[in-house]
């Protein structure tokens, strides 16, 4: 791998590599970078900072949960992924996809005030923002050639969180990669990239762990320093989104032992030690680093990100970047966990919670820092603030505690604003205080559900497409009627609407489905529920509502019994009522 080729899981511009749903990944600079002396530290304060942050930690009686200190009232982040992503000219790199908002020589920092206003008033209190991504050589970036942190670019962070406290927001400080000057990136890249390269130098040596704790403590006590509100952040991220990546050292061996920056030594041939040397790699990463912003922040509140893994529920099947979830979210002393789950792909929100490893978790709140409708899924504002509400009621069933919308301005996911608002609406604290139940009230059930079917065309094809809360994709039988999927939303519901959506590729003419139901209501046996005998037309919804709900219902099996052609559904949803 070329040190200018590793990639970072983030930013904006199209849908997510390997339909994780979310920002695609956007080059990294050199990790060699330009001659520089190693990363300065700032001189330390004798004592740290006394300022308390706004937000904490509590027991509550679900568990752990955020609270504000000042009020004693639970907090719920609600808010945005915010930056002013900009193509800018590299000299160094071609055309890359750069953070504007605190740049010193063409940042958009003014723009931010407006953003805000905006945003509070439509209630939302939590902002999610990168600290550092600006690289090859454009200019205007955190890092000083010269050694350390710009004075000016840490003015204007200093500026934009006393905007937030103006406006009653918290913010998050998310990051990639160290800064490309300052001698951060020098300094990491000493432990590259024989034994260890890529992302993997990053939490497995002594180098890339110093240079990053150098890094953060250095922008810690440049906001110390200049007497920033420090209240108003909500926590620093360790990382937007973190993985390993499999194809590079040491997991590229297989043979040999390897010494990690925890001193313990692991067996390159045994798949277990290689998986134990992902999860106590970043179970001693976090650890570090956590007590390194904590010296000079101690009431400050750490948490890292990372999208879904592999498995159970295959995803992401030919993405080499690995995610090693279940002791990080049990062991790590991390004080919150950042998850990124997108609707209209590959997963549900129950197989999310599944490949998260969350289901039953309550030692430490869970926040959906990243979740978005592509433009490619969903074709208008309408159905993308349906999908995103929906998304939002379906991740509190598995204990999500916080939402981040991708994102404020992003081009290719619908915003807040477009359209006549409706996504901001729709997802707004000052409608729906409560995301879990009011905003649920038309909560689309299969969205939260497992999916069977007679048969499926194939993986593109399998039976959760027709539940995924995306018209972008679709089941297919592979074959003309008769043919069935059965939803099962995981515990009994009250059933009394339901919605079946053909697509473009769906037959149409007349077509017969039945629908049918059991669950605990009709003592486990299949009851009828209604059968359509429609003309069916391309991306034109058949609906039937009960007179009144069905209760006790946990299966709903459509089969479609005449039909001119395959047998295929874009959406099929069900409803309480």
């Amino acid at each position: 791998m070329t040190r200018t080729g590793i990639l970072l899981a983030v930013l904006v511009a199209v849908g997510m590599a390997c339909s994780l749903g979310g920002p695609v990944a956007s080059p990294l600079p050199s990790m060699a970078g330009p001659t520089a002396t190693a990363a300065p530290s700032t001189p330390r304060p004798t004592e740290p900072t006394q300022t308390e942050h706004r937000i904490a930690l509590r027991q509550g009686n679900q568990g752990a949960e955020f609270y504000d200190v000042t009020s004693g009232e639970r907090f719920i982040p609600r808010g945005f992924n915010y930056n002013r992503w900009v193509y800018r000219d590299s000299p160094v790199a071609g055309r890359v996809l750069v953070a504007a908002l605190f740049n010193t020589e063409w940042g958009q920092l003014d723009q931010a005030g407006a953003d805000l206003r905006q945003m509070a008033d439509l209630g939302f209190n939590t902002l999610r923002v990168w600290k550092n991504a600006c690289w090859g050589e454009v200019g205007g970036c955190l890092g000083e050639p010269a050694g350390g942190l710009s004075d000016n670019y840490l003015d204007n962070v200093v500026q934009f969180l006393h905007l937030a406290k103006q406006h009653d927001f918290v913010v998050i400080f998310t990051d990639d990669w160290v800064p490309d000057d300052g001698g951060y990136s020098q300094r990491l890249q000493r432990g590259c990239c024989d034994t260890f390269d890529g992302y993997n130098t990053v939490y497995l040596t002594e180098d890339g762990i110093a240079a990053e704790q150098a890094y953060i403590q250095d922008f810690i006590q440049g906001l110390i320093d200049r007497n920033a509100p420090l209240e108003a952040i909500l926590a620093y991220e360790l990382r937007n989104e973190a993985f390993y990546e499999s194809n590079l050292a040491p997991f590229a061996n297989a043979s040999g032992t390897v010494t990690t920056a925890n001193g313990q030594r692991y067996d390159m041939s045994s798949e277990a030690d290689r998986q134990r040397m992902m999860e106590e790699g970043w179970l001693y990463y976090s650890q570090r680093l956590r007590q390194a912003i904590l010296e000079l922040d101690p009431t400050a509140l750490v948490t890292m990100g990372f999208f879904v893994q592999h498995g159970p529920n295959p995803v992401r099947q030919d993405d080499p970047r690995t995610v090693i979830l279940d002791r990080m979210i049990r062991e790590s002393e991390l004080d919150f966990i950042d998850l990124h789950a997108y609707p209209g792909y590959d997963l549900n929100m129950r197989q999310h919670a599944e490949n998260f490893t969350i289901i039953g978790e309550e030692g430490r709140p869970l926040l959906l820092g990243e979740f978005g409708a592509d433009k490619n899924n969903y074709g208008s504002a309408d159905s993308a603030a349906l999908a995103l509400a929906q998304w939002q009621a379906a991740s509190c069933t598995f204990g999500i505690d916080g939402w981040l919308m991708w994102s404020w301005d992003s081009p290719d996911f619908w915003g807040p604003l477009e359209g006549e608002g409706q996504i901001g609406q729709a997802l707004a604290p000052r409608n729906f205080p409560d995301p879990c139940t009011t905003a649920t009230a038309d909560a689309n059930l299969a969205l939260a559900a497992n999916a069977s079917a007679s048969a499926s065309e194939g993986g593109d094809y399998a039976p959760g497409k027709a539940i995924d809360g995306s018209l972008g994709t679709w089941w297919s039988a592979g074959d003309g009627p008769p043919q069935w999927l059965e939803v099962d939303l995981g515990q009994a519901h009250d059933i009394g609407r339901i919605v079946l959506q053909p697509g473009w590729v769906s037959a149409t003419g007349r077509q017969r489905i039945s629908v049918s139901v059991r669950g605990p209501g009709t003592g486990g046996e299949y009851v009828p529920f209604h059968t359509f005998d429609v003309a069916v037309e391309a991306e034109v919804p058949i609906e039937y509502a009960a007179a009144s709900p069905v209760s006790g219902i946990r299966w709903v099996r459509f089969e479609t019994q005449v039909a001119n052609g395959w047998v295929i559904w874009h959406e099929l949803e069900v409803y309480s009522e």
